[in-house]
């Protein structure tokens, strides 16, 4: 009887270690996946995360050239406008200058 009990206690043992070492390779299966899915999970929010910043910063540098093309384009156009009065500002400022030297001969006669 005592051999029979020891067989059936060493059956249990045997089955409870088997079960726990089921246990723990399914725990350290799970964990693994988890690991592995956690990492991907990473991978797939960084990546996500650097092609938002590549779009924006796309965005921002195409909006950065335009607004230095349009303040480029205003200056060419005040240059050739300025090019464009310019003789006729040269014109006028000597017509100003042989008005106020006739003036000043003028002044220095009556004296």
């Amino acid at each position: 009887m005592a051999a029979l009990e020891r067989q059936f206690l060493m059956q249990k043992h045997l089955l409870l270690r088997a079960k726990e070492n089921s246990d723990w390779e399914l725990e350290e299966k799970q964990m693994g996946e988890k690991y592995v899915l956690h990492r991907k999970l990473f991978k797939d929010e960084y990546f996500l995360l650097r092609t938002q910043m590549l779009a924006r910063h796309q965005k921002e540098l195409a909006q950065a050239q335009k607004i230095n093309q349009e303040e480029e384009d205003e200056l060419v156009r005040a240059l050739a406008l300025d090019r464009k009065k310019l003789p006729k500002m040269l014109r006028n400022e000597a017509k100003t200058r042989s008005v106020m030297f006739k003036e000043s001969l003028r002044i220095s006669m009556q004296v």
